[in-house]
């Protein structure tokens, strides 16, 4: 018939250019642990500044609701004294 036979072919990265940078393509060689972990340290970022900001989100409701628990307990537990000393 037409005697084609299978074959395969590929790209192999020699070197990899970003903003005028030139990296050794080992620099694309990232685990999946390390992509979970930037990731997280992603959305702590995000909740830190959500909650100095005031601005709920996701990610900082359990820190708001954490922190307003612990507030609530440490003024029940420590009253504050009102008495003027003179």
């Amino acid at each position: 018939m037409l005697n084609i036979s299978p074959f395969s072919f590929g790209l192999r990265i020699q070197q990899v250019y970003d903003n005028g940078s030139v990296y050794s393509p080992e620099v694309l060689d990232i685990t999946e642990d390390a992509l979970h972990a930037r990731f997280l340290e992603g959305v702590r970022d995000i909740a830190s500044v959500c909650l100095e900001i005031g601005y709920p989100t996701l990610a900082s409701i359990p820190h708001t609701i954490i922190n307003t628990v612990l507030h609530t307990w440490i003024q029940a537990v420590v009253p504050i004294n009102t008495e003027c000393v003179a």
